[in-house]
């Protein structure tokens, strides 16, 4: 049910809990367990069926060994200046890092790591060209899975229904229609027949995963959003990211202004 006043939206919205960001800081890249740390590399090898979330850690604690914390430290001010910033003590603010996240790891090039035929390595797919995996056949499994990984999709997705067992949405861009059972692992709390999200969706051999990280938008605003996307359809060299990394900024400035007009927020060009 779309709620009916733009106070109730933006409160709906923050109520959306993330879990708290994977890493508590980038400088040490390690899963807690009780009181015991779980090398992130250690617990991929043994676990064959590793979650999304699993894996996402094992590929940044990878990078990370690799490459040092200043590939962190770049790609977070690259994406503040893309999306916006946020602070610690700000109630969406580890949706936000998970969102973070996975543009670090499924978007943004390494730095210095350039291929001919694209705009570079990512951690993802640098990690799945790496000795990780060997030659064994006891970790096929597990490389089949991040091979899977791979078929992520992130774009603007709007929720078509959605109730207690089931919710499906469509692709925005390229209106291909997505349906999540019952059992899928995210709650379907807060979302909204209507309205208009964006981020990652996994297509995983076992069923299509949403990623933590999405930014939810007013379901009141997804007329404006649309006719954004129907405009840019119509540019020569259309730049999907440019508008998503828009909105991102737009939602930011929703969330902050608990009275602004949400109608008015997404009209302006944020600074």
């Amino acid at each position: 049910m779309v709620l009916d006043t733009t106070t109730q939206n933006r409160e709906k919205i923050r109520s959306i809990k993330s879990e708290p960001t994977r890493f508590s800081n980038f400088g040490d890249i390690s899963s807690v367990s009780g009181s015991k740390m779980i090398d992130p590399m250690e617990h991929l090898k043994r676990t064959p069926d590793a979650s999304v979330s699993d894996m996402i850690e094992g590929i940044i604690h990878w990078t990370q060994s690799k490459y040092g914390t200043e590939e962190f430290i770049s790609a977070k001010t690259e994406f503040h200046a893309l999306t916006g910033r946020v602070f610690p003590d700000e109630p969406f603010y580890h949706q936000r890092m998970s969102y973070f996240l996975d543009f670090f790891t499924f978007q943004r090039p390494i730095q210095g790591m350039l291929r001919e035929n694209d705009g570079g390595f990512t951690p993802f797919s640098h990690f799945l060209d790496s000795e990780f995996f060997g030659k064994s056949k006891k970790f096929s499994a597990l490389k089949e899975r991040f091979i899977d990984l791979g078929n992520f999709k992130y774009s603007l997705f709007m929720i078509l229904k959605v109730n207690k067992n089931k919710m499906i949405l469509r692709d925005l861009f390229d209106k291909e229609k997505i349906e999540f059972g019952k059992n899928h692992h995210f709650i379907f709390n807060g979302f909204s027949y209507g309205a208009i999200f964006q981020g990652f969706i996994f297509h995983l051999a076992s069923a299509p995963q949403i990623s933590r990280g999405v930014i939810l938008h007013p379901p009141n605003v997804s007329r404006i959003i649309r006719k954004s996307i129907r405009q840019l359809k119509k540019d020569q060299n259309p730049d999907k990211l440019k508008l998503m990394s828009r909105l991102a900024k737009q939602h930011l400035n929703f969330v902050r202004q608990r009275f602004g007009d949400s109608k008015k927020i997404y009209s302006q060009v944020p600074r």
